[in-house]
């Protein structure tokens, strides 16, 4: 579920489907369990055929994780700095 997060996070707004390619694996589960928890929510709908919803964090996900705003998420060279 974490993963899932942390896409929805960095990719926002994002469909299923391009989270499921992603991640390679269906994320129906993951998605519910963080729209249930309000860390996630339905952003709209994707421009494409279909029109599928799109996801992007809440307020509540920038409050868990003691952000202000999406941009002060670490940049992946930051990670990357950190695991070295």
């Amino acid at each position: 579920m974490l993963e899932t997060l942390s896409i929805v996070a960095y990719k926002q707004p994002i469909t299923k489907r391009d989270l499921d390619l992603l991640r390679g694996v269906d994320s129906v589960w993951a998605l519910k369990q963080l729209l249930q928890r309000r860390l996630i929510e339905i952003a709209g709908r994707a421009d494409e055929p279909g029109r599928p919803m799109v996801f992007k964090t809440t307020d509540r996900f920038l409050e868990a994780f003691g952000l202000k705003h999406i941009k002060d998420l670490p940049t992946i060279k930051e990670i990357e700095a950190i695991q070295s």
